[in-house]
């Protein structure tokens, strides 16, 4: 497996694959993932936490994007709006 992570190193695009894969052919428990990463070397786990930070960012970024276009921050954007038009808004 640390072979594996070390062809993934540079790839995070790669390395998602294999976890996914990896998913999917064992059906691993959250559980069995955890005790994965806990044989990681310190290298492995750097490289790992990096992609699960991004991966994250991505999710977040993905959610706001969809909640922008489905409307669900319309009335927070018009609040906005009104405050930053009342005048209410301090610059930085």
């Amino acid at each position: 497996m640390r072979n594996i992570f070390a062809l993934c190193e540079n790839d995070r695009n790669s390395l998602f694959m294999f976890i996914q894969l990896i998913k999917k052919i064992t059906a691993m428990s959250v559980q069995e993932i955890e005790s994965a990463i806990k044989l990681l070397s310190q290298k492995e786990l750097a490289s790992l936490t990096s992609w699960l930070t991004d991966y994250h960012e991505q999710k977040w970024d993905q959610e706001i994007a969809d909640d922008l276009d489905n409307g669900k921050l319309d009335q927070l954007l018009d609040e906005v709006d009104a405050e930053y038009e009342a005048g209410m808004v301090t610059a930085l």
